[in-house]
């Protein structure tokens, strides 16, 4: 018995109520898993919404008030060690049934998740991104281990998005009436374009119907800058990666900000990550991870669209080179590139064979798949 089928007659108990938890509960509840609950030791909250349902969310004591044979745990922070720990302090292990995200139980729903929803009747007539990634620059200031385009490491030649071909994608995007979600982002640190902080404004200027989001190391980032750009922006994801366990002085002061500010507490993410730690093989680019193949699909080719800093179009953002071109915004429009041969047929190959016949996603454990 696969692991999915081993979760379809259970009630799902999530633990982690961050961006992995939340993913998880909606693709559950996509193909109608029974999700019970959540459980949350540092949330604060006492209850969460996904896709129009409500969840509620308890201290982790309440599992043991819980029939062991008919529950699921699923653990979903990255920090899960401690977890289980927790779990066997309890004596929980030989009980329940539990998994965590980076052992086999998201393939298995991912996987029932794009078959399901990616058929080959869709080839014809794809639907439009929903997600856009615009590099402006392509360079990063820090040295995270798990990071291809970390400082040490970094090959590729130094290149700033030029103004005019900038306007012209974000014209194009305004002429096709797009209103997903755009971010000024790509493989590098946003903030070492000197340029961003107008680039952010034109965004909004272009496509005020869009949601902006900005996801930044945070290291360059001033109080005075963040009241300039919060604004314009619908989310904002400030990554201090460090081996240290707390804020630099200029992201306490920007925390201490949004403590007395409690609005923008709900667009804004400050946390700090262990830039040593193992997260995805990012395409198999990741200096820190074995490569692995999971056989299934993706959905980064049917829903999100990756333009590099010199106007290139690659495959998805873990394709930082890139070693699939789809093509060049200097030269083909937004249209052309989306619904032309080479997205179609690397759209093919992953509904029919999965990611393991292709060079790049063979090596790639990223889940990516955005709510409809």
């Amino acid at each position: 018995m696969d692991t999915l089928s081993q979760i379809l007659n259970k009630r799902i108990i999530i633990w982690g109520i961050g961006h992995n938890g939340r993913k998880f509960a909606d693709m559950a509840s996509r193909l109608n898993i029974n999700i019970a609950y959540f459980v949350d030791s540092f949330s604060g909250v006492n209850s969460i919404c996904i896709n129009e349902d409500t969840y509620p969310v308890y201290q982790p004591e309440i599992i043991l008030d819980e029939s062991f044979e008919s529950v699921f745990v699923i653990v979903t922070p990255s920090r899960e060690e401690g977890i289980i720990d927790l779990l066997e302090k309890w004596g929980l292990t030989a009980h329940v049934q539990y998994s965590t995200l980076t052992d086999n139980i998201m393939p298995f729903v991912y996987g029932a998740l794009f078959k399901q929803e990616c058929t080959l009747d869709m080839l014809e007539k794809p639907e439009l991104f929903k997600q856009v990634e615009i590099e402006t620059v392509n360079r990063c200031n820090n040295d995270c281990s798990f990071c291809p385009g970390n400082k040490k490491l970094d090959k590729r030649k130094l290149k700033i998005m030029d103004e005019n071909l900038f306007e012209a994608i974000l014209n194009e995007l305004r002429n096709m009436e797009y209103m997903g979600s755009i971010g000024l982002i790509g493989t590098g640190e946003p903030f070492l374009d000197a340029d961003i902080v107008s680039r952010i404004k034109k965004v909004k200027e272009y496509l005020p119907n869009s949601m902006q989001f900005l996801s930044t190391n945070g290291t360059m980032l001033t109080l005075s800058i963040y009241k300039e750009i919060i604004p314009y922006l619908d989310s904002l994801a400030i990554n201090n990666y460090t081996s240290a366990v707390q804020l630099t002085n200029n992201l306490q002061e920007i925390s201490d900000y949004n403590n007395m500010n409690l609005d923008l507490k709900s667009k804004v993410t400050l946390q700090t990550i262990n830039k040593n730690e193992i997260r995805t093989t990012r395409g198999g680019y990741a200096p820190n991870k074995e490569h692995e193949a999971p056989r299934v699909g993706c959905y980064m080719p049917f829903q999100f669209l990756s333009i590099k800093s010199d106007g290139k179009v690659s495959l998805c953002c873990c394709d930082y080179l890139p070693q699939y071109q789809m093509g060049d915004l200097k030269t083909q429009s937004i249209s052309d590139i989306w619904y032309g041969d080479k997205f179609k047929k690397l759209r093919e190959i992953l509904i029919t064979k999965g990611r393991p016949n292709l060079k790049l996603c063979c090596n790639c454990d990223t889940y990516f798949v955005l709510r409809d």
